[in-house]
């Protein structure tokens, strides 16, 4: 049977003072003097970024440009609070989410440049209650491993994210939840583990993490309008709002206990304050403040996120050009961030936006270094062709070899190349790019929301026969193989007739569309579990309420709703806005669960493309382009049973589900074990307690409460 994946709850797509800690040096805050061609290299910058920040749909956006130790550009964009018509300056408070990271970081380096701690320490030696259940993690884990993203745990957001557990608990809730690899065997960006490393901070220094941040940086580098509480920012005259959409605020819940994470709140004013001590290695208006080993320490490469960026300790590491990239942008309650420098040329940058989940810090920040410095990819840009990875091949324009589906296991993702005459083109979903040439083999496009990509035709390392594709963004490079063709021994439209009658038959296979179902699910990475019911409805109506347990007691409430024309989620005490559309325009809604019966009116393209093994059993690959939502349905179905043993969309960011413990209810046969993977690894293990397929479905889950809460 077709899909039956809830949706996710939250997506959450990175000193030592030797004057004393009682100083306060007052900076005089000023925008240096520029020449004539400086001026206009900055008007062309105004230009960009305000075209940036209205094409993103952004409320609000602040920047700080520092070059050479001065301030030589501050600006506010738009409005900080759009209802009040109050305009987003230089001063503006924003919540700052995981730019926090980099400071927290810097204090534990400082503390190892002190001899307070060392960075092969375990965490355990400075918070006991920290005993981690798994044997590895318990034995083996360092400082190192956790503020690298490296522990083996994963984001392990849940508990923090809905509820409100303080450090101690959850510090608790981490102990019994289940890493998913093995330590330095994959970067897992994880909140939880740098709250432990604020937790050292604390404990090294002898007072709680905000207390610190506050007494050991933002005091000495005059930052008066920062702070790591959360509910500061509500207190500044010059405030932004959050939102989730142009026309909808979100709240900004408090996020204290997970703080040296991401709770911190500033102004690109007081941030220039922040880069000018990190680009001057811990010096600052003439005095050493921080040890340089200290600064230094937290670029040293650590994990690999992909080829080409590393994680070091609070700041991401690239390449823009021909010099290092130090970066990181932060997310959180309708706030998006990015503080970044290319400490070689001695600039940073700060852009802060009252915008959820926005592209639109990283657009303007590339957008910056472009006039600063040139563009991000030199030797490409200027037409030289591509390294070569093999010899005797090469990508001619005239080969229509290249042409075809490309796809990636590691993150999963597909795209296809196409030629009309003499355009070649990038096609993803329902967005096509065309390519431009700059150099034999290099092609190039510019995505409306994300920096510049550049795409080669490479010869396999492994097989200089077989094309690959590399697919570059700054520093970051993918590799994708095409696509080989598969001969099905079944045709699609007998693959569909079996698959219904896998279910039960026709009759029993539009019941699939209209249930109550009792739930129970575990999410071991998170030390959660939950409680709930999920409604079906009309075959494209879902409701799900749950309700959340950690710590032998219930946190948080849940409602997900997801209909042709609304989708919402609210979590306990988050108020939620419903969503009516998505982003490219068409009507809100999960696959239809009915949709093969009638497969050509929901998909424009259904294949199969494929024969793979799902759990040691082989199945049928079958995909389908959804009509509504462009996006890709991946089912994999059993070669004997014909049932769904697996589905993923490319919607997903890489999660996707399995099902097993199939059973016949009232002559449908329905899955009572369905496991759901996030794009980290992470599982969510549901089973099914009974099905209703009779029972009439209520109205009031699928209902948008009033005060967009749920208590």
């Amino acid at each position: 049977m077709p899909s039956m994946i809830p949706p996710r709850y939250f997506a959450h797509q990175m000193p030592r003072f030797l004057l004393g800690s009682c100083l306060v040096i007052a900076p005089v805050l000023s925008v240096a003097k520029e020449s004539p061609a400086e001026a206009k290299q900055l008007e062309r910058i105004t230009k960009k970024l305000e075209e940036i920040r209205k094409r993103a749909g952004v409320v609000g956006m602040s920047v700080v440009i520092v070059k050479d130790d001065k301030v030589i550009y501050r600006r506010g964009f738009g409005q900080r609070d759009a209802a009040k018509n109050l305009p987003a300056t230089p001063g503006t408070v924003y919540a700052i989410g995981s730019t926090s990271k980099a400071f927290t970081c810097l204090l534990a380096t400082e503390a190892a440049a002190e001899g307070k701690l060392k960075l092969t320490d375990s965490p355990t030696k400075y918070i006991p209650k920290f005993v981690p259940a798994a044997p590895e993690q318990r034995e083996k884990l360092t400082i190192t491993d956790i503020m690298s993203h490296r522990s083996g745990f994963p984001r392990t957001d849940f508990a923090w994210w809905a509820g409100d557990f303080n450090s101690d608990e959850l510090v608790q809730i981490l102990d019994g939840a289940k890493p998913t690899n093995k330590i330095g065997e994959k970067f897992l960006y994880s909140n939880m583990m740098l709250m432990l490393t604020g937790l050292i901070d604390a404990k090294v220094y002898g007072e709680p993490y905000a207390d610190l941040v506050q007494h050991k940086i933002f005091d000495p580098l005059g930052m008066g309008h920062s702070s790591a509480h959360t509910m500061f920012l509500a207190q500044q005259a010059d405030h932004a709002t959050g939102y989730s959409a142009p026309d909808r605020p979100l709240d900004l819940h408090n996020v204290d206990a997970i703080g040296p994470a991401g709770s911190l709140v500033s102004s690109v004013d007081d941030l220039s304050q922040w880069l000018r001590l990190q680009l001057n290695n811990g010096n600052f208006e003439g005095h050493q403040l921080f040890a340089p080993e200290a600064v230094l320490e937290q670029r040293k490469p650590r994990m690999t996120v992909v080829e080409g960026i590393d994680y070091g300790f609070g700041w991401m590491l690239g390449k823009w050009g021909d010099t290092t990239q130090v970066d990181h942008g932060g997310n959180i309650d309708g706030f998006s961030a990015e503080v970044s420098m290319l400490p070689e040329k001695h600039i940073g940058v700060a852009i802060l936006t009252n915008a959820d989940g926005s592209p639109a810090p990283g657009a303007a920040r590339s957008a910056i270094y472009e006039e600063l410095v040139g563009p991000e990819l030199v030797s490409k840009a200027e037409g030289k062709p591509a390294a070569k990875t093999a010899a005797k091949q090469e990508f001619k324009d005239a080969d229509p070899s290249v042409a075809g589906d490309y796809e990636s296991k590691a993150p999963p993702l597909t795209f296809t190349i196409s030629k009309k005459g003499p355009q070649w083109n990038f096609t993803q979903g329902p967005v096509t790019l065309a390519l431009k040439k700059i150099a034999d083999g290099t092609y190039a496009f510019e995505n409306p929301a994300a920096p510049k990509l550049r795409i080669s035709f490479v010869p396999s390392e492994k097989n200089p026969k077989v094309t690959e594709l590399l697919l570059e963004q700054g520093p970051a490079k993918l590799r994708f193989v095409k696509a080989g063709p598969y001969k099905s021994p079944i045709s699609v439209d007998d693959l569909v007739a079996k698959v219904i009658e896998g279910t039960g038959g026709v009759e029993a296979y539009k019941k699939v569309g209209h249930f109550t179902v009792h739930f129970e699910a575990v999410m071991p990475a998170d030390g959660v579990h939950l409680v709930g019911l999920r409604y079906r409805r009309d075959g494209v109506e879902t409701a799900e309420f749950a309700q959340a347990y950690a710590l032998g007691r219930r946190f948080s409430n849940m409602l997900s709703i997801n209909t042709p024309s609304l989708a919402a989620q609210l979590i306990g005490h988050t108020r939620a806005y419903p969503r009516r559309i998505t982003p490219n325009g068409t009507v809100n809604s999960e696959m239809d669960d009915l949709a093969l019966l009638h497969p050509k009116l929901r998909f424009s393209k259904l294949v199969i493309t494929a024969e793979e093994k799902v759990d040691g059993e082989s199945a049928y690959l079958l995909e389908g382009t959804d009509k509504v939502n462009f996006s890709v349905l991946k089912s994999w179905y059993s070669t004997k049973t014909f049932r769904l043993l697996k589905q993923s969309s490319s919607g997903g960011g890489g999660s996707y589900a399995t099902f097993s413990d199939y059973r016949e209810v009232d002559g449908v046969w329905a899955p009572f074990k369905v496991t759901l993977y996030a794009a980290d690894g992470s599982p969510t293990y549901m089973s099914f307690t009974s099905y209703d397929f009779t029972s009439p479905i209520p109205d009031w889950p699928f209902k948008f409460p009033a005060s967009g809460r749920i208590d």
